[in-house]
């Protein structure tokens, strides 16, 4: 009874704390990266089914469905009010977020209507589980992906493609798992890496292997980007371009970190907060292929060398 008690005060006292944490951008605050993307997915839908179960908790036996309504209508306008006054903090309001959080306010109903034993297994659990099955798999190849650096990308993952935009993996011809991606006939055609790049301060060298399945030449372009490219415009020169051709069969590109780091014209990259690694053709005029064996970096007393 006591614990009950506890919690009856403790839980509103906590989400009341919780709620500037909406407003505050913790990147900026720390001046490093911020929280994964995956923990504000799960983050919403936590607080608002702990919220709806707590404000349907209170309401006294029999409860209207109209008041139950009304209490979900005022806590789902509550979220929009918060994503809404986000932008007058620098933050992006987000659909998805709001979506999210009327998961979770159907969550946390599930938790104290009357037919509450039907429906958190018909209900409640398929809604949380579809909502939280990639933020906490994202979650997963995060720490799988810290635990592999320097490695960046050898595909023998489970959920190690969802880092790249574009592609699926498929054995390549030796058997490997690798990553296939279909370039498509227009201005631009390819895949980006966009997260778990780790820190490449400590390493001196780039390999990204890749095949070319045609018999034909294929141009390509290798671009990195650090977090502070976007907040300067994104502009062509502050970041680090390589223009090359991958000819039939394996190649194996190596890029000094350095050249990485001092490839823009009036600063250097963050080699501690890489964004991106592009890889794309311009201007394809045919239908071609491009196949991501592994992407690793070397540090200085490894057997690889950059040359």
């Amino acid at each position: 009874m006591a614990m009950q008690r506890i919690a009856t005060y403790l839980l509103p006292a906590l989400l009341v704390l919780i709620v500037p944490l909406f407003f505050i951008d913790l990147e900026g605050l720390t001046g490093g990266p911020g929280p994964p993307q995956e923990l504000s997915a799960i983050a919403h839908v936590a607080f608002f089914a702990l919220a709806a179960a707590w404000c349907l908790s209170r309401m006294r036996s029999p409860r209207p469905p109209g008041r139950i309504l009304a209490i979900l209508a005022g806590l789902f306008l509550l979220g929009a009010s918060i994503e809404g006054l986000q932008a007058l903090t620098g933050r992006q309001p987000s659909i998805d977020d709001l979506l999210l959080n009327g998961i979770g306010l159907v969550v946390g109903a599930c938790t104290q209507l009357k037919h509450r034993r039907l429906l958190l297994p018909l209900l409640a659990l398929p809604l949380a589980s579809a909502s939280l099955y990639l933020p906490i798999t994202g979650l997963w190849d995060r720490v799988g992906a810290r635990l592999s650096f320097p490695v960046l990308a050898d595909f023998n993952h489970a959920f190690e493609h969802r880092r790249w935009t574009q592609g699926d993996i498929r054995t390549g011809p030796d058997g490997k798992p690798m990553l296939h991606v279909d370039l498509t006939p227009g201005r631009y055609a390819g895949t980006t890496l966009k997260r778990s790049l780790g820190n490449w301060n400590d390493t001196h060298c780039l390999h990204l292997v890749l095949r070319n399945p045609a018999d034909t030449a294929l141009p390509l372009t290798v671009s990195i980007r650090d977090h502070e490219h976007w907040q300067r415009g994104g502009n062509y020169q502050d970041r680090y371009n390589l223009h090359t051709t991958l000819e039939p069969g394996r190649n194996e590109l190596r890029i000094p970190t350095e050249n990485i780091r001092t490839a823009p014209r009036e600063r250097h990259l963050d080699l501690a907060r890489i964004d991106e690694l592009a890889l794309f053709t311009t201007n394809l005029g045919e239908q071609r292929q491009l196949i991501v064996d592994t992407v690793f970096l070397s540090s200085r007393d490894h057997r690889y060398h950059c040359f």
